[in-house]
Order: structure tokens, then C-alpha cells, then sequence
């Protein structure tokens, strides 16, 4: 921004400004960083072996109903599956790609 500052009082309240945008653009970098961190081996997974949106959404819903129903029989089992959520995505994905490509 090419204005000029004439006052103390303009600078300091650019400044404010300023600090309040770095803030907000650091924020939102440690947002994106952190799904990054929290999905990197999914992601990669993905990329290695691409899956069209009809197989992941039939993976998916095979997946979940398999989740409701262990966490309805067997509750602390459920809660297992939760503190490993991004693992147990993980191997979803491996089946997934595997069963595919043998079924076709």
C-alpha cells in the first residue's frame, strides 16, 4: 500500500493494522499446516494410487457403517478406532485400491 503516513498517530494506527493482518495470515498458515500434518499419509496414499469419487464415497459409506457397527457391539473398541482414526484411513484407502482393482 503506497499511502503516505503523515502523523504518529497515522503510523501507529497502520502499524495495529498491520499486525493484525500478519496475525491473521499466520493463523490461517498454521491452520492449513496442521491439516497437512494431520492427512500427509492419506494424501500421499492418494496420489500414489488414485481412487475415482464414486469408489471413495462407496469406501466410505462400507467404512462408516463398519465403524457404527463395532462401536455399537463393542464401545471401547469404537473408541480405539477413534484415537487411531488416521491410521485406520489409511489401511481403508490400501483395501480400497486393492479391492478395486481386482474387481474391475
Amino acid at each position: 500500500m503506497k499511502t503516505k503516513i503523515n502523523t504518529i498517530e497515522a503510523l501507529i494506527s497502520e502499524k495495529a493494522r498491520l499486525k493484525a493482518l500478519y496475525m491473521a495470515k499466520e493463523k490461517e498458515i498454521e491452520n492449513h499446516l496442521n491439516v497437512i500434518q494431520d492427512n500427509f499419509g492419506v494424501m500421499v496414499l492418494e496420489s500414489i494410487i488414485p481412487l475415482n469419487k464414486s469408489e471413495k464415497a462407496t469406501s466410505n459409506y462400507i467404512f462408516d457403517t463398519l465403524h457404527q457397527i463395532i462401536a455399537a457391539w463393542m464401545p471401547e473398541a469404537g473408541e480405539k478406532l477413534a484415537k487411531v482414526g488416521k491410521w485406520v484411513r489409511l489401511v481403508e484407502l490400501l483395501l480400497t485400491s486393492i479391492i478395486s482393482r481386482f474387481v474391475k
